[in-house]
């Protein structure tokens, strides 16, 4: 039982219980790497060049995403949320090869600490709107 509660939880969801009995559950769901990719290549699919600083796409998937709860609390000793962190990630993670960057779909350029959008990623982008639509 314990082994499931922990996994709920890792999962969003929070059992929350009074004296002797469980009084409610809440979900609330965490932003993972996966889960900005999409953003993450429609941002760039229109931006200037395809290219965006890692700071603005922060910025501006952010507004796309609204992170809330844990995403949005501020790091220990940062000045980052755990949301700017998981963006950031894909850039650290880049070796992965489930990685946006890994996967050949943007390219990092360290010099102007930004990621632009490849010819793959513009298909990715083309296949996932593809498919949203057909599950709709």
């Amino acid at each position: 039982m314990q082994a499931i509660q922990r996994a709920l939880e890792a999962g969003g969801i929070h059992f929350e219980s009074g004296a002797h009995s469980l009084s409610g559950i809440t979900y609330d769901p965490r932003i993972r790497e996966a889960d900005t990719y999409i953003p993450i290549l429609r941002l760039l699919d229109d931006a200037a060049d395809g290219f965006m600083k890692t700071a603005d796409l922060i910025k501006a998937l952010e507004m796309v995403m609204d992170p809330r709860g844990e995403d949005a609390e501020i790091l220990a000793g940062r000045s980052d949320t755990k949301f700017s962190q998981i963006v950031r990630n894909v850039i650290s993670h880049r070796t992965t090869s489930s990685n946006l960057i890994g996967m050949g779909h943007v390219e990092y350029d360290k010099l102007k600490r930004g990621l632009r959008i490849t010819t793959s990623g513009r298909w990715a982008l083309v296949d996932a709107e593809k498919n949203e639509k057909t599950v709709l």
